[in-house]
């Protein structure tokens, strides 16, 4: 049995990541912002392998406490897999309104490198010590071809592509820090996937971007850390 900590997974990726986790047959540390009814049902028809932690990724001084929380129930974890973003503090999605140049914000741009970048970071360094202690601790945090300077070819969306080549970044440096620790990171890109962000013209749906991603992380070696990959495990361009 595994044991994995997801983040934002009340909704879309984050809610079938619980889905298929769960139906597994595995264990799940859910951190969510707010519970949503779809994961406390989820919650509710696994209670012994289910867990729900109510955290704000902005809030990133909450992260020591959430981990002795984990490591209450937890002698270790498998995987962790970062999943909640924001594209901007106005919408969840692209709008050029809110995500254009003439929509440019500090307080914004913030805001969005804080939960993306920032986060995960930070939260996978309070959870280190639950990571080092699993046979092949995994962290997964997830990215987007937004993010790849190589693949930015368009105006706008400053904020979100912004954090998440920040998020390749840093990830690129964990994968070094904690490989001594037996701990592998790397980032991973969904695809276009139909949710709230990706829309309703994206090419894969939930289930199928989901199962991809879990075959990759129950495929990952020592040798992936620090890779950019999506949920077929195939190389993007940084």
């Amino acid at each position: 049995m595994t044991t994995f900590l997801i983040t934002g997974a009340a909704r879309g990726i984050g809610l079938e990541l619980a889905r298929q986790i769960l139906a597994n047959g595995d264990r799940l540390h859910a951190a969510v912002r707010s519970v949503s009814p779809a994961l406390a049902a989820l919650r509710e028809s696994t209670p012994e392998r289910c867990h729900l932690h109510v955290v704000d990724m902005a809030d990133t001084d909450r992260f020591p406490a959430l981990a002795d929380d984990v490591a209450r129930e937890e002698d270790h974890l498998d995987v962790v897999i970062n999943v909640a973003g924001v594209y901007s503090r106005f919408s969840a999605a692209w709008n050029p309104e809110t995500t254009g140049f003439d929509a440019l914000d500090a307080e914004d741009l913030a805001y969005v490198f804080r939960v993306n970048s920032i986060a995960p970071v930070l939260l996978g360094k309070a959870l280190t010590p639950l990571l080092s202690r699993a046979p092949r601790g995994r962290l997964v945090n997830l990215s987007s071809l937004l993010g790849s300077v190589g693949h930015k070819t368009s105006g706008a969306d400053y904020a979100y592509c912004a954090s998440k080549a920040a998020l390749n970044i840093m990830t690129r440096a964990l994968a070094v820090d904690l490989a001594p620790k037996g701990i592998i990171a790397l980032a991973m890109t969904p695809g276009w996937v139909k949710t709230d962000m990706g829309g309703e013209n994206a090419m894969l749906t939930p289930e199928e971007s989901v199962r991809g991603m879990l075959g990759v992380v129950e495929r990952m070696t020592p040798a992936d850390a620090g890779r950019f990959v999506d949920q077929e495990g195939v190389d993007q361009p940084w």
